[in-house]
């Protein structure tokens, strides 16, 4: 499940595509870790590796104004490995605009990630520039695959998908359907206490390379610092990116569980 090269030219960050993951036989489901709007997380057991496989409601996108879970979270997942491989293949520093607050300003930094960014180096003699030559600790993933609604119909009771009324849309598995799925990586439940050092660098990074980010939720990170769910950023080509929403984000949204101007 190691990464092999990544393609980091800036138009691969233009339109970010995750691979695929090679389900090789089935996978042995050990627990349902929980669900939301989006989805439902699985602990699975996949070729002797635990992992989590997070399975999407929508096998199509909506026909409403609801964003498309499961492309949101593949682009996300695709710019993050890219990033990630950049700063730690680079022979130098990456360097970006410390006050970024416009779409270009998003575009800029996102764009000094790639193969034609790292060259330029746009940013490297600008007063404050944020130097990155470590990688952050973010969330593994491996890949998007599918899997039948049968088989997930057909698991132990306490494991089987629920069927419930979430905001008022109707979320279901049906025996009939094929569903979109990402494999990610497990972070088990340390009971490590949320650290809001390593949280406040997180959220620097996601809002330094381009993102937005919804409101935050306590639930949605584990400690130290490492955010599960990846819906929770938008990325400068979804359409839910807004100027509005594109600011530095604190530590204390987080821990205090509420959203702080």
């Amino acid at each position: 499940m190691d990464d092999t090269t990544i393609a980091c030219a800036w138009e691969n960050f233009r339109r970010p595509l995750l691979r695929r993951f090679k389900l090789q036989g089935k996978a042995k489901f050990i627990d349902l870790v929980g669900y939301g709007l989006d989805g439902i997380v699985w602990k699975v057991e996949i070729g002797g590796c635990i992992v989590a496989l997070k399975v999407f409601w929508d096998s199509r996108a909506p026909d409403d104004t609801r964003y498309w879970a499961i492309q949101r979270e593949c682009q996300n997942a695709s710019l993050l490995q890219k990033m990630h491989f950049a700063i730690e293949h680079s022979s130098d520093s990456i360097w970006l605009n410390p006050e970024p607050k416009t779409f270009d300003d998003a575009l800029r930094n996102l764009h000094a990630f790639s193969d034609e960014g790292r060259r330029r180096q746009r940013f490297r003699n600008t007063p404050g520039a944020v130097e990155y030559t470590d990688a952050l600790r973010t969330r593994k993933c491996f890949g998007w695959t599918t899997i039948s609604g049968e088989e997930l119909c057909a698991l132990r009771p306490d494991s089987r998908p629920p069927e419930m009324n979430m905001d008022g849309v109707i979320r279901e598995i049906s025996p009939t359907e094929c569903y979109y799925a990402i494999v990610y990586e497990y972070v088990p439940d340390t009971q490590c206490a949320l650290a809001a050092d390593v949280l406040q660098a997180q959220l620097d990074f996601f809002w330094l390379s381009g993102f937005c980010l919804v409101p935050l939720r306590a639930e949605n990170w584990k400690g130290p610092g490492i955010l599960l769910d990846l819906a929770d950023l938008i990325c400068p080509w979804q359409a839910a990116w807004f100027a509005s929403l594109y600011r530095q984000r604190r530590a204390r949204e987080v821990t205090q569980n509420t959203d702080v101007p």
